[in-house]
């Protein structure tokens, strides 16, 4: 096993190597870390075969935003003899919605 402080180097040397060790070792667990993090977002995205982590993320965020426009309709839809509607102009609630849905295709 090697000297960790060579006498034949300088102080500033042995310091230098005792801190590359350091940012080896800090590296190799942050890694680990990654690899732990990749697998627990490929255990919730579940990709489909052939399909990639980020074309699985971000499917699951524009199936997210649908719902939530869908929620945003829904919280301001009117309602006028039994049927309910959006905006000023007479849309109904289903026939806007139909319409972000195909926004979001």
């Amino acid at each position: 096993m090697s000297n960790l402080h060579d006498s034949s180097r300088t102080f500033s040397e042995n310091c230098d190597c005792d801190r590359l060790r350091q940012d080896r070792e800090r590296l190799r667990l942050r890694n680990r870390e990654l690899e732990d993090l990749f697998v627990s977002l490929s255990e919730y995205f579940q990709p489909s075969p052939g399909e990639s982590l980020s074309d699985a993320i971000m499917a699951k965020v524009r199936e997210e935003k649908l719902q939530s426009y869908i929620c945003g309709l829904e919280a301001f839809a009117w309602w006028k003899d039994g049927e309910q509607f959006v905006g000023a102009y007479g849309t109904t609630l289903a026939d806007a919605i139909a319409d972000v849905r195909k926004l979001y295709q």
